[in-house]
């Protein structure tokens, strides 16, 4: 397909009036035709003939953004936040645009940044797990902030647990667990918690028991999990009983030592006492709570191999069945072949002769 004088004129004229002008554009000038465009065959065409006599026109149509740059604030702004949050949202809030993907421009140059820094710092998984928040008073905690990476919650599990593991040596139920474990850890009730506590220790605590205690259920309901919470707000309560039980005490070796407070020594005697009780019964929660929680998954995992067990048998009684089935044909296919011989044989005039006791010589020469 060649173009005509008239298509040809029609080139040079758009090009003349308008040398920016895109492959697109000038194949539906040249054609008079809206619906043809660079990638038909016309614009083929077109771009052949622009060739053969060395026309140059614009090959883009989309035009390149300009590269994003980060200013100081905007890195500044990173450095203190690339632990806790995701590049993405990062980019979201620095450019103020709740649009923007991962493939965005902005998102990259984020991204970019953060690789850069995290290769820098070799201790960057160990995050803190806490974002301040405005107007917060000198010496409070933040608010606290779950893992939202696979590594992030790796991390934890091996500080807590030590076990060991490696991202890239992850065994499918072990990706699987550590996956679960971070949906649990970003459950509104998890962190609703974890966020009442003020100290560092309990919250680290908080924690570690919850982490010790789920990492290796990966099939927990929200009921179960809600119980876990509990269980594990009953082991701060406690770890809290004993530490106010241990100041009281110093407090009392402290009245022993003066001659008067024997009143104050007391109140001290009967405030501990109180907190043991206390503690003794936080400890029976905890233990009743954990039984009933092992007891139960106990009974669901045995329900779940019973359920497996069934549809077991149910092979294996298929494959019986089966088995039986070509075993009946294996027999019925000899006993036919044990009847064609049988015919085969009787058919047999010499066969007949010797069983009946003659000699074939004898009835030919009688």
């Amino acid at each position: 397909m060649e173009l005509d004088q008239q298509q040809q004129n029609r080139v040079k004229e758009i090009l003349q009036k308008n040398p920016d002008a895109t492959l697109t554009e000038i194949t539906a000038y040249a054609y008079e035709n809206e619906t043809v465009d660079s990638r038909s065959k016309e614009g083929r065409a077109l771009k052949q003939f622009l060739l053969d006599n060395n026309i140059e026109y614009k090959n883009r149509s989309v035009f390149q953004r300009d590269r994003v740059s980060l200013n100081t604030e905007q890195e500044e702004f990173i450095k203190n936040n690339y632990k806790n949050q995701h590049y993405l949202d990062m980019a979201k809030i620095l450019f103020k645009n709740n649009n923007l993907t991962h493939l965005s421009l902005e998102s990259r140059e984020v991204n970019k940044l953060v690789e850069k820094i995290q290769k820098s710092d070799p201790t960057y998984l160990e995050m803190k797990t806490y974002a301040p928040t405005e107007n917060q008073a000198p010496g409070s905690m933040g608010e606290y902030f779950p893992p939202r990476r696979l590594d992030q919650t790796l991390y934890r599990i091996n500080k807590y647990l030590n076990i060991g593991w490696e991202q890239g040596k992850l065994k499918a139920t072990q990706l699987r667990q550590v996956e679960m474990l971070q949906r649990y850890m970003n459950t509104f009730s998890f962190c609703y918690q974890i966020n009442t506590y003020k100290r560092e220790d309990d919250r680290k605590l908080f924690e570690d028991a919850f982490i010790r205690y789920t990492y290796n259920k990966e099939d927990l309901t929200q009921e179960e999990l809600d119980q876990f919470v509990t269980l594990c707000t009953e082991t701060v309560t406690a770890s809290s009983i004993l530490q106010q039980v241990e100041d009281l005490r110093q407090l009392l070796r402290q009245a022993s030592e003066e001659d008067e407070g024997r009143n104050i020594k007391m109140s001290l005697n009967e405030a501990i006492s109180s907190l043991q009780t206390e503690y003794n019964q936080c400890r029976t929660r905890q233990n009743k709570l954990y039984k009933s929680l092992v007891d139960d998954r106990s009974k669901k995992m045995q329900d779940r191999k019973q359920e497996n067990a069934s549809i077991l048998n149910l092979v294996q009684a298929w494959k019986d069945e089966e088995r039986r089935k070509s075993i009946i044909i294996l027999a019925e296919a000899q006993k036919q072949n044990l009847e064609d011989e049988a015919r085969r044989l009787s058919s047999m005039d010499e066969l007949k002769a010797v069983i009946r006791g003659i000699d074939i010589d004898e009835m030919v020469n009688g």
